[in-house]
């Protein structure tokens, strides 16, 4: 899934949701934007993600008041952030390692990406269904999920996931290679990608910024010519020769 939303854009849209959430709480921050999504028949990226744009919104809908009850709070906060020139992504991860999270965290952040960090399967599905909730069904352009997690694994969160947005892309991280793509063949009827442990944070940052092992392994689950067993020697081939 491709994406040109910018870090700006990405803090932009942090800023509405967390100063409207604080004035009006969470169902109010809801309302405001069904109102003015209706209104505008925009969606709700380009509307919370440009803040030119949400401003004349919200003074279309509700006039001055919305000006001094929403955008002058919301504006005092935009003005304290820079706009940067890379591209951004945003993440969500699972894993149950907390120093493994911190880490992927500072270099995925330093790196213009925006992360949100979860250490079981269960509150990855949690925070994915509020956020995608709050926002749309493909929030996230990536969700990584560490294999072997407490409450539920990488995969069974992959199937919730999947149930919401089929399209969503996702990555494992495990420790075998071949059993993953077993797994999600099986479990998620497709392969997906795998990175395998131990990686360097610079290989799965180059994995996140890239497609072209998904593509290519979009190619591979979509060939009704290839048996189960030729789908996963592929996808083992293709990425332990990118890992």
């Amino acid at each position: 899934m491709e994406d040109n939303t910018t870090e700006y854009g990405l803090e932009v849209s942090k800023i509405i949701e967390n100063k409207l959430v604080d004035l009006y709480g969470i169902n109010g921050y809801r309302s405001i934007l069904k109102t003015i999504i209706e209104n505008s028949k925009k969606s709700e990226k380009e509307i919370v993600t440009n803040f030119d744009l949400f401003s004349v919104l919200i003074q279309n809908v509700f006039g001055q008041m919305g000006v001094t009850k929403m955008l002058e709070p919301i504006q005092v906060e935009i003005n304290k952030i820079e706009i940067p020139k890379n591209p951004a992504k945003r993440l969500l991860i699972a894993d149950d390692e907390p120093n493994i999270l911190r880490l992927y965290q500072s270099w995925l952040e330093y790196e213009c990406n925006y992360v949100l960090t979860v250490q079981d399967g269960k509150k990855c599905i949690d925070v994915f269904k509020t956020e995608t909730t709050v926002h749309s069904k493909d929030y996230f352009d990536i969700v990584i999920l560490d294999q072997k997690m407490p409450n539920m694994t990488g995969v069974e969160a992959a199937k919730e996931i999947l149930k919401i947005n089929p399209k969503q892309r996702i990555i494992f991280a495990s420790g075998d290679l071949e059993k993953s793509l077993r797994q999600s063949i099986s479990e998620l009827g497709k392969l997906v990608e795998v990175i395998e442990k131990p990686f360097l944070i610079e290989e799965l940052e180059s994995m996140i910024k890239q497609t072209t092992i998904l593509e290519k392994l979009e190619n591979i689950n979509n060939s009704e010519q290839k048996t189960v067993e030729d789908k996963i020697d592929e996808g083992i081939l293709l990425l332990t020769n990118q890992n």
